[in-house]
């Protein structure tokens, strides 16, 4: 008697299961192939290909100093700072930023996670990335008892992807540039 009733709870969870509706995932693998990644741009010396819909915020700023100082604040993370000059002394300095998306378990999360700020004080550009926040996800994978006849990938191990920050940095031709010793920042032609 309990048998015929554990075959019939598991007959109606079936069912159950198969009317209920299914959220789909935002990152399939095609979408997180075209993801830049955006380090790799930096040190390649390509990023010209990125594209415009990874640009997070721009700055333009008037700038007339002959040297720029550039200090970070508060930063828990390795962030790359690429700094180009211009060909030209035009007294603007154009700053910015890329990201790409935060994927956990396929889901974008990019709408929990703050940009960074660029800050102007004297001859100082202050980059203030966010600390860290703390962020509890639920998600739910089926067993692979029940994937192993189905065409879902139970032994993909993508749970976390991309979520790099870049800040790309213009200077005018004679402004020298100077950076703290402990920065991640990268000259590019």
């Amino acid at each position: 008697m309990a048998f015929f009733t554990y075959v019939g709870i598991l007959l109606v969870s079936m069912i159950v299961y198969a009317v209920l509706p299914q959220a789909e995932a935002n990152g399939s693998r095609e979408q997180v192939n075209k993801i830049p990644f955006l380090y790799e741009a930096v040190f390649e010396n390509k990023l010209d290909r990125i594209a415009p819909v990874f640009m997070e915020k721009q700055y333009t700023y008037e700038y007339e100093k002959k040297q720029m100082r550039i200090l970070i604040t508060a930063s828990n993370e390795p962030n790359v700072i690429a700094i180009k000059r211009k060909a030209v002394n035009d007294d603007r300095v154009d700053i910015i930023h890329y990201a790409t998306p935060l994927l956990i378990e396929g889901m974008e999360v990019v709408e929990y996670t703050d940009s960074p700020e660029v800050m102007v004080e004297g001859d100082s550009f202050y980059i203030h990335f966010p600390d860290y926040i703390e962020q509890k996800f639920l998600a739910y994978k089926n067993e692979f008892t029940i994937v192993q006849f189905t065409e879902q990938d139970f032994w993909v191990n993508d749970e976390i992807v991309r979520g790099e920050h870049l800040i790309y940095i213009e200077v005018p031709k004679d402004v020298e540039v100077i950076d703290g010793e402990f920065l991640n920042v990268h000259y590019v032609d």
